[in-house]
């Protein structure tokens, strides 16, 4: 009967390789989950840096007390064409509706939040560009849509959309979480705008949102996918209930 020999050396070196191949993987995985753990602590770091900006900058137009609310709030009429919305097949508008459609990158001469609106019992609370801003896209923040109105417009239309899910965009992913009942805050211009949810309703992913609001209340719409069937979109109605500075 013959010996065998063995190699120890190069049992040795596959040993080693394979040992040096799964530390590689094993700090792979350790990445993959720490930079994006790493990236929503950034973005929540600065959005809670920009809310604080946007409520800094309010105390300053308000520092000088005033004293009748009824004069601060000054309700416009509202538009004839809020009761229903035109969407993409990604959930975003139309790039009609986009300021500057053939930018990929918003630029920062509109940083600054013109809105933050607010849904205590999920945890949400997030500031809003202005409507020409670049930033004003579902691709970057909540989006404050074409035909949406301003809080201040009587019998108006606040229309809000935003993703849900596991990115870094998705802002309104706790929504499924919501209820009838809850409320939903408005900031804008030193008034908060107190909604209460009346409805919530789904709808399929065609192209087009209908609203079913009562036109003759002031309503606040939050638009997004519904959570494991992206075929369908969400949609959460909430009626004015009260108005106070903040």
């Amino acid at each position: 009967m013959k010996n065998k020999f063995v190699d120890g050396h190069r049992i040795e070196k596959k040993v080693k390789i394979g040992y040096l191949v799964g530390m590689l993987f094993i700090c792979l995985g350790i990445l993959c989950f720490l930079i994006p753990m790493a990236s929503k602590t950034a973005g929540r770091r600065q959005e809670e840096s920009l809310i604080g900006d946007f409520f800094n900058e309010t105390d300053d137009l308000i520092s000088n007390s005033i004293e009748n609310q009824a004069s601060v709030v000054r309700y416009i009429d509202a538009s004839s064409e809020t009761s229903n919305i035109t969407i993409t097949s990604d959930n975003s508008v139309a790039s009609s509706s986009i300021a500057n459609p053939a930018s990929n990158t918003p630029t920062e001469n509109y940083s600054k939040y013109n809105m933050v609106v607010e849904v205590p019992s999920v945890g949400i609370k997030k500031g809003i560009y202005p409507m020409s801003s670049p930033y004003n896209n579902i691709k970057y923040n909540v989006q404050l849509m074409q035909t949406s109105t301003t809080p201040d417009c009587k019998n108006g239309n606040v229309i809000l959309a935003a993703h849900n899910g596991n990115s870094t965009v998705s802002f309104f992913d706790n929504l499924k979480n919501a209820k009838k009942g809850d409320s939903v805050n408005l900031y804008y211009h030193g008034i908060q705008y107190a909604y209460r949810l009346v409805n919530i309703y789904e709808v399929f992913k065609n192209g087009t949102v209908e609203i079913k609001r009562d036109t003759t209340k002031s309503c606040v719409t939050l638009i997004t996918c519904k959570s494991k069937d992206k075929s369908k979109q969400v949609v959460y109605i909430g009626e004015l209930e009260n108005t106070k500075q903040y």
